[in-house]
């Protein structure tokens, strides 16, 4: 009766393991030539793939979290990045980049539905525009 008890745990926690292995990839998925979105590419498109996964992350994450690739289509994006492009200073390389890494996964991948914002609808948000309580403020507890 013990041994199946054991089998029962082990097995139970297996389950358990896998689901938390699972629950931790990332919405912005890694380039992988296994994945369909990257499959079939030159190692050169890999590489400008990584580099706009990378500036993706990088240029788009100081202001606001990031969206999931799969969450719109190339209109989608290409509207996002033309109304972010000024704000965050991309240069053109940088646009390009992150642009076909959208693009290729958006491509791929099922869409989410739309809940963030249209372009237009987003306010100006900047991580230094935010106001500080001043030292001499009262602590809020």
């Amino acid at each position: 009766m013990a041994s199946r008890w054991n089998r029962a745990g082990a097995a139970a926690a297996a389950i358990l393991a896998a689901a938390a292995i699972w629950g931790c990839r990332s919405i912005i998925p890694r380039i992988d030539p296994a994945e369909p979105a990257f499959s079939g590419r030159s190692p050169d498109e890999l590489r400008d793939l990584d580099l706009g996964r990378s500036s993706y992350i990088a240029k788009c994450s100081g202001c606001h979290a990031l969206y999931a690739p799969a969450r719109g289509d190339a209109a989608y994006w290409e509207s996002w990045l033309g109304a972010m492009a000024s704000r965050s200073k991309l240069t053109p390389r940088d646009r390009q980049l992150i642009q076909g890494y959208l693009f290729a996964v958006c491509s791929a991948h099922p869409r989410y539905p739309s809940v963030a914002p249209r372009p237009s609808e987003a306010l100006p948000i900047h991580r230094l525009s935010v106001k500080r309580p001043s030292v001499s403020s009262p602590a809020p507890w």
